[in-house]
């Protein structure tokens, strides 16, 4: 989500208002007319008149393919820093609601005065923060950005991507103001440097720390574990199951074992409470998402319902992903949204059977973290065709080599579902038994680097 991509318009579909577009995936992305930036003359206008089957066009992807849908698309692109959303064809410049009302004029008419011709804004939350000069300075940037996409427009083929959104940790420290970050610990040296260069002002809370993981309260796989998991149980005997859909989510409150004090006027609101804490947790370690409906235990006594609002909407404000709340139901069900901004984090994580094991992008990190714990010369991992196709997606050779390690050999394997790691030693030891192997199907992992 948030790459952009040269795509070919394949079908428009007056009737939809929409055009199917190639961007090199399986599936044919879909983009909607309200997608595409109009003028006041061409508002009006049919999707038909806009676009036209076989044109090239640049296109951003809103929403990841999942399943038998195909990635939703936008034509109105945007590139974001901290402080900024640039909108190369926007027109306008829209604030943060969140922004001291003192502040927004001035910070309009700041941005309003940088931008050129049909270009627009968001000024986000952040920018507040920030001084003309550093907001210049990030607007400045966002334009070059988008001229070395268009030129690359110009020479690209279909399919072709013309930019990445940021990784990760990027992504995650722009959703927080630098004020109220303390530390960044990281034991990847490639990631470091660019978040140095991405967020100059941070570089003193950088800190080189390896085996980073080791220091977490749960390692990694212990908290894709959870996530997994449909049932949490919480204190005093309350659990919670959740059970994630493509429609709706649906959390169901037990509290068979509860074993607080047995005020029977009040337990029903004692339960609920322990609970709809944790659920406004799960939301976000799971990134659930769309519509949830939640079965708290029943309270006839509406001053306990209210209460429990009271307190949801409290422990709301500390998610920053929008979440609207819409009480209680006539059937005495809670109903929720969380703004849909990637997948739920369960899909993801597992491939789309009624088994819930780790999908191979999920393997394909685990194997890397046991390379890298491995106190030895080389490994053997003998791989299925599959698993090493997904390896050769999601792990990047200039990251994996960069931390000292042992020289990495896969064996493709029918025998084998993932990965299984068969041989771990001295060159010696791992060299004597891949001579008893057929050399074609060994694959030294990237040895102009080992």
């Amino acid at each position: 989500m948030g790459s952009i991509f040269i795509g070919k318009v394949e079908t428009v579909d007056k009737g939809l208002q929409a055009a199917f577009v190639d961007i090199g995936g399986d599936k044919l992305a879909y983009l909607e007319k309200r997608e595409i930036p109009t003028t006041d003359v061409s508002q009006d206008k049919p999707i038909e008149s806009l676009i036209t089957e076989g044109q090239s066009i640049i296109v951003q992807v809103t929403k990841d393919a999942y399943k038998e849908k195909g990635a939703r698309l936008t034509h109105n692109i945007t590139l974001g820093d901290s402080g900024i959303v640039y909108m190369p064809r926007a027109g306008y410049v829209a604030i943060s609601k969140k922004i001291d009302a003192e502040k927004k004029d001035e910070l309009k008419a700041n941005i309003q005065s940088l931008l050129e011709n049909e270009e627009g804004a968001i000024i986000r939350t952040k920018a507040e923060h920030y001084t003309n000069d550093e907001l210049r300075i990030q607007i400045e940037a966002l334009r070059d950005e988008w001229k070395s996409i268009e030129h690359a427009f110009k020479n690209g083929r279909i399919g072709q991507t013309l930019y990445y959104d940021d990784p990760i940790y990027n992504r995650f420290i722009r959703r927080f103001t630098s004020e109220g970050i303390e530390k960044i610990y990281c034991d990847d040296a490639t990631a470091i440097a660019s978040i140095k260069k991405k967020y100059p002002q941070l570089q003193a809370e950088m800190k080189w720390l390896p085996d980073c993981e080791a220091h977490l309260p749960q390692s990694i796989d212990q908290v894709y574990s959870h996530i997994l998991k449909p049932v949490v149980e919480l204190e005093n005997g309350v659990s919670i199951q959740i059970e994630s859909t493509e429609a709706l989510t649906a959390i169901d409150v037990n509290s068979s074992g509860f074993t607080g004090k047995k005020r029977s006027n009040r337990i029903a609101y004692d339960v609920n409470r322990i609970a709809a804490r944790q659920i406004m947790r799960e939301l976000r370690l799971r990134n659930i998402s769309g519509m949830v409906v939640i079965d708290f235990i029943r309270m006839k006594n509406k001053k306990d319902q209210s209460n429990l609002l009271h307190e949801l909407r409290k422990w709301a404000k500390e998610d920053l992903t929008r979440i609207d709340l819409f009480g209680f139901t006539a059937l005495g069900l809670f109903e929720l949204t969380r703004k849909r901004e990637a997948p739920v984090h369960e899909f993801i994580l597992k491939p789309a059977t009624l088994e819930k094991k780790p999908s191979l992008h999920t393997l394909s990190f685990q194997l890397e973290r046991e390379i890298h714990n491995q106190n030895a010369e080389a490994v053997v991992v003998e791989v299925s065709k599959r698993f090493k196709q997904t390896w050769n997606q999601v792990i990047h050779s200039e990251s994996f080599y960069d931390l000292s390690q042992p020289t990495v050999y896969f064996i493709e394997s029918k025998g084998v579902e993932s990965y299984a790691i068969r041989r771990v030693g001295s060159d010696t030891l791992v060299n004597d038994y891949l001579r008893k192997k057929d050399p074609q199907l060994i694959d030294k992992l990237n040895p102009d680097m080992v």
